[in-house]
C-alpha cells in the first residue's frame, strides 16, 4: 500500500480511492486504514484472472467516482516449487494472476481513460523477478524458492507496447 503521506496529499487534491482485493479481510483492512486518512474510499472484492469481475469493477468504481484517472495493477501470487514440479493448475494460477490480471486491468481500464479525455496513468507492478532470472538453480522466480519470473518477465514488455499503442489521450 502507498504510504500514507502519500495518500493523504492525493485526498488534499481531491483524489478518491478504490481498492480491489481477493481477501476479504486484507480489503476491509486496508480500506479502514485509508478512510481514516478522509480519503473517499470504497473497497470491491476482485478476482483479477476474471474479465468480467474486472469489468464489473470498473462499472462500480465509475459509479462512485465518475472518471478514472489512476489504475494500479498490483496483484500477484507465486508457487514455493520447482518450476518442473508445478502443477498445470499452478501454472494456470500464477499466469492468470500475475500475466492475465494485468492484461484485464489494462484492456478495462485504458479505453475509459481514452474515453473521458482527462488522460490518465496505468502502473503495472510487477516483481523483481521480472528482472532476473537464476538459471543455476533450475528455478524461476524470487528468493530462494524461486518460482514465477514468467509472469513479471512479460509485465514490463507489455506496458510499454501498451504506451505505443495507445499515443496521447483524444
Amino acid at each position: 500500500m502507498a504510504s500514507a503521506d502519500r495518500i493523504g496529499e492525493a485526498s488534499a487534491a481531491g483524489a478518491q480511492v478504490a481498492l480491489a482485493d481477493i481477501q476479504p479481510d486484507a480489503l476491509e483492512s486496508a480500506r479502514k486504514e485509508v478512510a481514516a486518512l478522509g480519503v473517499k474510499t470504497i473497497a470491491l472484492p476482485l478476482d483479477v484472472s476474471d474479465v468480467d469481475a474486472m469489468a464489473r469493477a470498473a462499472d462500480e468504481v465509475e459509479a462512485a467516482f465518475n472518471k478514472v484517472h489512476i489504475v494500479c495493477n498490483n496483484a500477484g501470487v507465486g508457487v514455493r516449487n520447482s518450476l518442473l514440479d508445478f502443477t498445470p493448475t499452478e501454472w494456470s494460477w500464477i499466469f492468470s494472476v500475475n500475466m492475465f490480471g494485468v492484461v484485464h486491468g489494462v484492456q478495462t481500464f485504458v479505453p475509459r481513460i481514452q474515453k473521458h479525455g482527462e488522460g490518465g496513468h496505468i502502473v503495472n507492478t510487477a516483481s523483481m523477478a521480472g528482472l532476473q532470472i537464476n538459471t543455476a538453480s533450475g528455478r524461476i522466480g524470487v528468493a530462494s524458492g524461486r518460482t514465477w519470473a514468467a509472469p513479471p518477465f512479460g509485465v514490463p514488455d507489455d506496458a510499454a507496447e501498451i504506451c505505443r499503442r495507445a499515443g496521447p489521450p483524444p
